[in-house]
């Protein structure tokens, strides 16, 4: 992904389910939280901190991605706009 990105010279839309999009934006993610996947995670009290930061570090790293995180019925439950 980091190649496609790079590619498009950081122009576009990342668009997924969290696990997928957050583990590529933090591959450590889940590191220290107790939690196995990041589906369990999103059942926590923090999930809205930890979706709000790691979004603002894609806003930073990649300021012309846009990244939007979708969940399984497809609504948009994050996003870098």
């Amino acid at each position: 992904m980091e190649k496609g990105i790079q590619a498009a010279n950081g122009n576009g839309i990342l668009c997924g389910l969290p696990a997928l999009i957050l583990k590529f934006l933090n591959p450590d993610i889940l590191t220290g939280t107790g939690y196995e996947t990041v589906e369990e995670l999103q059942q926590s009290h923090d999930w809205e901190t930890i979706v709000a930061t790691e979004l603002e570090g894609a806003r930073i790293r990649y300021p012309a991605l846009r990244v939007v995180l979708v969940n399984r019925e497809g609504q948009i439950i994050g996003d870098t706009q």
